[in-house]
């Protein structure tokens, strides 16, 4: 059967260019939302999909205290949690600038580990609640949730982020 090709290896690269374009595609729709929606319209959004009174906000003091984090750190930042230590259900929203984005998610993976780590010990359905929980950063926005349907709420998240 006679080629198509003269070269040989040109089967071979028509191959890795296709493999290399399908990559980039998907690289480009892929990548970290940067949002310019407010803090309050992505507040609103992401607590329309809580149980609000499950979720009150908290001060900044309790977000230095339970996250070991500087809340100035970040643009905006709210804690949403009920004072009930026995419930590991509770939510950060933050709007960061970019280059801050590696700290303030490592405090919010640290929490996780934390939280998981004690609840383990005496109160396994809330381990099981925070070890599903959602860490979802993007370029400037961010969600830590622990709670019931974490899929629903990261979903309002993303939607809110852009725009939707």
């Amino acid at each position: 059967m006679p080629s198509k090709f003269k070269n040989p290896y040109a089967y071979g690269q028509a191959i890795l260019l296709v493999i290399l374009v399908l990559f980039l595609i998907s690289s480009f729709f892929q990548g970290s939302i940067h949002s310019t929606a407010s803090f309050a319209q992505v507040e609103s959004a992401v607590l329309a999909a809580v149980d609000q009174n499950q979720y009150p906000k908290q001060d900044n003091l309790k977000i230095r205290r339970l996250f070991s984090l500087d809340p100035y750190l970040a643009k905006n930042i709210g804690l949403y949690r009920i004072s009930n230590g026995m419930e590991g259900s509770e939510m950060v929203l933050v709007e960061y600038d970019p280059s801050q984005k590696d700290q303030i998610e490592q405090a919010m993976k640290d929490r996780q580990s934390l939280q998981k780590s004690i609840y383990e010990g005496y109160a396994p359905d809330q381990a099981e609640l925070v070890d599903g929980a959602v860490i979802d950063f993007q370029d400037n926005y961010g969600l830590y949730y622990v709670g019931a349907d974490p899929q629903k709420v990261d979903q309002a998240f993303r939607q809110a982020i852009k725009g939707n």
